[in-house]
C-alpha cells in the first residue's frame, strides 16, 4: 500500500519529555503487579509533598493480568535503531510560531486549565498537575491516525500514533495544571506534541463530561488535512504496522501495551485497544525470529516524524 503526498511533514514524538523533572510518573510493573506513581502535587521547585503509590484494585489487576500483550512477545521486536534525525527538507515550527499557538491557545481561557490525555499522556505527561479525573469526549474518538517515520517508526517501516479522530467518544482522563508557570507547562506540551508547520497534531479547546459536571480541556486532535494523516485502515493492516514498527525510542507495540495498561488501570476498557493487543499479541507470538522481519505492508513518500 501506497500513502502518496506533496507535502512533508514533522512531529515531536509523544513519548519524549524536555526535561527529567518530569519524569515522575512512571508505571513500575513488578512480578505481574502494576502500582501506578502519581505526580507530585507541590512542584518539584519546592521538593515536597510526594503523592504515595496506589496500587490497584484486586479486580482491576486481574483485568490487567489478563493482557496478552506481555512483556515477553513485546521484546521479540525490540531491537537498536539509530535515529536517523530529522528527514532533508523539513519545515518545522519556531520558536515565535510556538508562542502563536499559546497565545491563541490560552486566549481567554476558563480559571482552571484542564488536559485532556487519552494515550501517553496518561504515563509519560511533561507538566505537573495537582488532580487527576475520568473524563470522556464525545464528538471524537481514540484512534491510530497519526503517521510515524521517526520516534517509534522509520522511513522504511512507519509507525502509528494515536489521536483524537471525528466522531464517537472517548474516554481518559483530565489534568488540572498549577497555574503557577502556565505558560511553560503548555509551551512543553505544545513542542512534544507538535514540531510540523504546517501541524497535523493539533491542540483545541474540548468539552468533556465528568461525573462533577461539564469542562472545557485542551486535547490534540488529527487535522484530516494534514500531511501525516492516516486514514482508517483495515485492521490487519494496523494490527502489522503496530507489531513490526519501531524506531529509535521504542516499539508501537509496547506503546499500545502502555496504553492499554494505563486505562485499564482506571477502569477504562476501549474495545478497539483491547481487540489490537490481543491480535498483535497472536502476530508477534507468530515470529519465529526478530533478526529477519516480513517486509513493511506500507509505504509512505513523506516524512511524518512524529
Amino acid at each position: 500500500m501506497r500513502i502518496a503526498t506533496s507535502t512533508q511533514a514533522r512531529f515531536t514524538a509523544p513519548e519524549s519529555s524536555s526535561s527529567n523533572a518530569f519524569q515522575n510518573r512512571r508505571n513500575i510493573i513488578v512480578a505481574g503487579a502494576i502500582h501506578i506513581r502519581f505526580q507530585h502535587n507541590i512542584s518539584a521547585r519546592s521538593g515536597r509533598g510526594a503523592l504515595p503509590l496506589r496500587c490497584l484494585r484486586d479486580t482491576n489487576l486481574r483485568m490487567v493480568m489478563k493482557i496478552a500483550l506481555n512483556e515477553d512477545l513485546v521484546a521479540k521486536i525490540d531491537r537498536k535503531i539509530d535515529d536517523a534525525g530529522p528527514a532533508p527538507g523539513q519545515r518545522s515550527l519556531e520558536d515565535h510560531d510556538y508562542l502563536d499557538i499559546r497565545r491563541r491557545l490560552l486566549a481567554g481561557r476558563p480559571r482552571d486549565v484542564w488536559v485532556f490525555a487519552y494515550g501517553s499522556l496518561l504515563w509519560n505527561p511533561c507538566f505537573d498537575t495537582l488532580e487527576e479525573r475520568p473524563a470522556t469526549v464525545d464528538g471524537w474518538h481514540r484512534r491510530f491516525s497519526l503517521w510515524l517515520t521517526r520516534w517509534r517508526g522509520t522511513r522504511e517501516r512507519p509507525g502509528l500514533m494515536l489521536a483524537l479522530d471525528r466522531g464517537g467518544s472517548c474516554r481518559g482522563v483530565i489534568y488540572r495544571l498549577s497555574d503557577h508557570d502556565i505558560d511553560a507547562a503548555i509551551d512543553r506540551l505544545l513542542r512534544r506534541e507538535m514540531s510540523a508547520n504546517p501541524p497535523t497534531n493539533i491542540p483545541r479547546w474540548v468539552s468533556v463530561r465528568t461525573a462533577g459536571g461539564n469542562l472545557r480541556a485542551i486535547a490534540f486532535v488529527a487535522d484530516r488535512s494534514g500531511p501525516g494523516y492516516a486514514p482508517a485502515l483495515p485492521e490487519q493492516t494496523t494490527v502489522e504496522i503496530l507489531s513490526l514498527a519501531a524506531g529509535h525510542v521504542g516499539s508501537c507495540a509496547d506503546y499500545l501495551r502502555n496504553t492499554v495498561l494505563q486505562l485499564e488501570a482506571r477502569n477504562i476498557r476501549d474495545a478497539t485497544l483491547w481487540r489490537l493487543q490481543g491480535k498483535v499479541a497472536t502476530y508477534l507470538a507468530s515470529l519465529q525470529s526478530s533478526a529477519t522481519l516480513p517486509p513493511s505492508t506500507s509505504e509512505i513518500d513523506h516524512a511524518c516524524e512524529g
